[in-house]
C-alpha cells in the first residue's frame, strides 16, 4: 500500500522541519527547544497521517520521519562544530532515506 509519495519526506522537510533544524545549528546555546520542536512536529505529521490512512501508516511514517529528524539535527549539529566527516556522514545517511521510503510504500 502505498501511502506516501515518494517526493513527501523531502517537501514536509521544507515546510515543517526547516526552521527547528536551522535554530540546531545556530548559535552556542543546547539546540534542546528546537529538538522538542522537532518532536512536536513529528507527533503532529504521525497523527495527521494515522487520521487519514491508519495507524499502521503512522508507525511507518513515525519511525522513516524520526530517523530522518535525527539525521538533520545530526548535520545540522556537525556544521555548527564545524565537524566536517560527521556532516559528510549525515548527509550520507540522509541521502539513503528516499529509498528507504519508497520500499516501505
Amino acid at each position: 500500500m502505498r501511502f506516501l509519495p515518494p517526493s513527501a519526506p523531502r517537501s514536509l522537510d521544507s515546510a515543517l522541519v526547516g526552521a527547528p533544524t536551522h535554530q540546531v545549528g545556530a548559535g552556542n546555546d543546547p539546540p534542546t527547544a528546537a529538538i522538542d520542536a522537532l518532536a512536536a512536529n513529528t507527533q503532529a505529521l504521525t497523527d495527521a497521517i494515522a487520521l487519514v490512512y491508519g495507524r499502521d501508516a503512522g508507525r511507518a511514517f513515525a519511525q522513516l520521519w524520526e530517523q530522518h529528524t535525527q539525521f538533520f539535527v545530526n548535520y545540522a549539529q556537525a556544521d555548527r562544530l564545524h565537524n566536517h566527516s560527521a556532516k559528510e556522514v549525515a548527509e550520507s545517511q540522509l541521502a539513503e532515506l528516499p529509498a528507504v521510503a519508497r520500499d516501505v510504500a
